[in-house]
């Protein structure tokens, strides 16, 4: 989500007109978005049960993964209250961009996500496009709210997590600073064990609690590649980095072209 520009190209009044004010950078509003998606339907329905609820960037038996970060549970009134007590109690119209042929089911995904913040206020529309084209304007963060996947490729947290708290270059105006320097430190000590791995859970809290991005479902194709290497059942992301897990944001670091 783009929770930093003050102005965003593609949210709007009910009515189609750009707002002066940018509500993504409320947390509550984003905090409401994240209690409209109803990530167990999501999984049922659209991926057809291959798929399991994501709450974080990371399966849950990484090393840097944290036990802290839980589903956010459906809770379509409590996003509603929480949309009034920011301010906007009718809602706002935005627009999510995807693509179409590049993560499993990606844009019935988007239509799905569309289809639930509907149903607090938040008119929104999907358009959805080949990765050639979508990829080109998702680097440069033309988009307000856009659907990404992303994996890690190191067996651990570090990467996809590095890639949640990224600062970017100032004109493309998406920033999420706080959680750097957790990744910094973590990154810098070559030590391992519980003290790495504690730093490691702290700095994933620190990213996901400000919610840039929204963690949805984490495709079973994901889990596939992990079963042989780790012994045990995955729940790796696409990411949304699917993110590959399913993952939604506007972003705080350049979308990897794949």
């Amino acid at each position: 989500m783009d929770s930093d520009r003050d102005v965003s190209p593609f949210v709007t009044d009910k009515a189609g007109k750009p707002l002066a004010k940018n509500p993504l950078k409320d947390p509550r509003v984003r905090k409401a978005i994240s209690k409209a998606i109803n990530r167990p339907a999501m999984v049922e329905k659209v991926m057809e049960g291959e798929a399991v609820p994501s709450g974080q960037l990371v399966p849950e038996f990484l090393f840097g993964a944290t036990k802290n970060l839980k589903v956010e549970a459906y809770d379509p009134e409590g996003a509603k209250k929480l949309l009034a007590e920011a301010g906007y109690p009718d809602g706002f119209g935005l627009t999510i961009h995807a693509p179409n042929n590049r993560y499993v089911n990606d844009a019935k995904i988007a239509q799905a996500v569309a289809q639930m913040l509907s149903r607090i206020g938040i008119d929104t529309k999907v358009v959805a496009m080949p990765s050639a084209t979508y990829f080109t304007q998702a680097t440069d963060l033309k988009f307000s709210f856009m659907l990404l996947g992303w994996s890690t490729g190191t067996g651990e947290a570090s990467s996809s997590s590095e890639g949640a708290a990224d600062d970017v270059q100032p004109r493309q105006g998406f920033r999420h600073r706080e959680p750097r320097p957790l990744f910094e430190r973590q990154g810098r000590r070559a030590d391992r064990g519980r003290a790495r791995d504690r730093r490691r859970r702290q700095a994933r809290g620190a990213a996901c609690s400000a919610r840039p991005s929204l963690r949805s479902t984490t495709p079973a194709s994901s889990r596939c590649t992990s079963r042989s290497t780790s012994g045990r059942r995955a729940t790796a992301s696409p990411t949304c980095r699917a993110p590959t897990r399913t993952r939604w944001r506007g972003s705080s670091s350049r979308p990897e072209r794949k």
